[in-house]
């Protein structure tokens, strides 16, 4: 049953024919309304599901959806049309389109993402369309166009301006790799304010620099870029900390666990701009060299 908060009548299916002729408002109206309310009843939507898969199980009826399709949601015009009228509704009434999106951030829709339930239900269902000879194929066609026209692999411009974009969200302390094995997470210095570090060299350093009292000043987030030449690509390294001591002196540091190649072509790169700038391969090399700058 659906029940229609304004007058408190009930339907088995659907109240929407009610709602347009006892109180000349229309679905869209009635959403806005009552946030949250229904127009039709589970019972209801349960049957259009019902009919709706019995007419897809037709093949000859599913082939002939697909070619529709094909023709008129490929035309440019249908789609200038389609574009207009969702933008239409959405500027008119943006809470119709907020359900999914406010459903995602609850807790609730976090918990059944990572469900059992919700593996098993998702298994079932490729399982049984990978049975399925016609989808079997059509899927193995699909990614092998995809390998071959480019789209996996990604131009040189593409991956230059993509580290152009990641390097300036790192200078400015608003990125996290969540991806990184080594160890990351957020370090709060004593004024309070919150500094991301990618591994445990990067912790260790925000640590002796709020300790020390030779540091006056110290971020990662300091805008800083270096843009350098390696492999054919031209990349954009982030150094890791800019640091003001009480002597007046200013240092840009680097903590490394280890020596490379590209490590001395950083080097080359930032010190051309950075004459200050200083690697450190372990804790104790920094400890000494604050303890020299006093």
């Amino acid at each position: 049953m659906v029940k229609c908060l304004i007058c408190g009548i009930e339907k088995e299916f659907s109240i929407v024919e009610h709602l347009k002729f006892e109180h000349n408002m229309k679905s869209v109206e009635y959403k806005v309304l009552y946030s949250g309310a229904k127009v039709k009843s589970v019972k209801h939507s349960e049957l259009l599901s019902k009919r709706a898969k019995k007419m897809w199980s037709n093949n000859d009826y599913k082939q002939n959806q697909i070619k529709i399709r094909n023709i008129t949601h490929k035309n440019p015009e249908y789609k200038q049309k389609m574009s207009e009228k969702i933008k239409k509704i959405y500027n008119e009434t943006p809470e119709i389109f907020s359900g999914l999106t406010t459903w995602k951030k609850t807790e609730e829709f976090k918990t059944w993402v990572v469900s059992e339930e919700r593996k098993k239900k998702i298994s079932k269902t490729s399982k049984k369309r990978w049975e399925d000879v016609d989808y079997r194929k059509k899927t193995i066609e699909s990614i092998k166009k995809s390998l071959n026209d480019g789209r996996c692999n990604k131009s040189i411009e593409y991956r230059e301006n993509m580290s152009k974009k990641i390097s300036e969200l790192y200078s400015l302390g608003i990125l996290k790799n969540e991806k990184n094995k080594y160890k990351t997470g957020v370090f709060i210095s004593k004024n309070n304010e919150n500094f991301i570090y990618s591994s445990s060299y990067e912790l260790s350093a925000m640590e002796l620099f709020d300790k020390s009292e030779e540091i006056i000043t110290w971020t990662n987030k300091h805008g800083i870029r270096i843009k350098y030449y390696y492999n054919n690509l031209n990349r954009h390294y982030v150094p890791d900390f800019l640091v003001d001591f009480k002597n007046g002196k200013s240092y840009v540091f680097e903590m490394k666990g280890w020596y490379t190649e590209e490590v001395d072509v950083k080097k080359y790169y930032t010190l051309n701009k950075y004459p200050n700038y200083k690697i450190f391969y372990n804790i104790k090399e920094l400890e000494q060299f604050i303890n020299e700058n006093k």
